[in-house]
């Protein structure tokens, strides 16, 4: 696994690449397992949205008003 705790911080953050796209970020976990359970479940849903198992994150699907004109 990816998780590392920072020299300054409290919790541990996690780094890894999926598909040329780099994913970093805190876990907000005291403990290197619940953080590596965290990751884990990150990497599956980055997985199953890739092979459309998953609907399309909202964030990056157009809206209403993109369409409107």
């Amino acid at each position: 696994m990816t998780t590392f705790r920072h020299p300054n911080g409290k919790s541990f953050r996690y780094d890894f690449w999926f598909k040329g796209e780099r994913y970093t970020g805190d876990t907000q976990q005291t403990t290197k397992a619940d953080a590596d359970i965290v990751e884990a479940d990150l990497k599956k849903q980055l997985r199953l949205r890739a092979g459309g198992l998953l609907p399309p994150d909202p964030t990056t699907s157009p809206t209403f008003q993109d369409w409107s004109e």
